[in-house]
């Protein structure tokens, strides 16, 4: 019931922010991630799993921006999708505009990835895409996370 109700009212504001993905409102977080995020965290990866995609994003991101400490198995789960979810993830990786999300979007496919949910090495598009958003990345420890992923990516099964 609390779910819902929180769902309900978050609804609105993230159909007002889903323009701004990478950019998400921290109200949308505080009124998502904060309920959310305050249960038995095996509860709330399974609970995870029924959600919609577009649920699953927003609590996904808003999970590496905000929650301490992030919530890494997420994107475990949300490359459970496999190449269903590869045009809505490519939409909002070129949406993105923080780096935090192009890491936490990167992750999720290198994940689908190495699980064989989805051959991201053989999609040309999304492989250019995502050196795209790292060759836009500053220096950091983000950037060499994205570096390490994305040359495992590319190299030979």
């Amino acid at each position: 019931m609390m779910r819902q109700l929180v769902l309900l009212l978050a609804l609105p504001v993230l159909a007002a922010c889903t323009q701004y993905a990478s950019d998400i409102d921290r109200r949308v977080c505080s009124q998502i991630a904060k309920p959310y995020f305050s249960r038995h965290i095996e509860r709330d990866t399974e609970e995870y799993r029924t959600l919609d995609l577009e649920t699953q994003y927003v609590i996904y991101i808003c999970s590496q921006l905000r929650a301490e400490p992030p919530r890494l198995e997420l994107a475990e789960v949300l490359s459970e999708r496999g190449e269903s979810a590869v045009p809505f993830l490519t939409a909002k990786l070129q949406e993105a505009r923080s780096e935090q999300t192009v890491r936490a979007m990167i992750d999720v496919l290198y994940v689908m990835h190495r699980r064989g949910r989805y051959d991201v090495r053989a999609d040309a598009a999304l492989m250019s895409l995502l050196r795209t958003k790292l060759a836009a990345m500053r220096e950091g420890p983000d950037r060499s996370l994205v570096e390490d992923w994305l040359d495992e990516l590319e190299r030979p099964a």
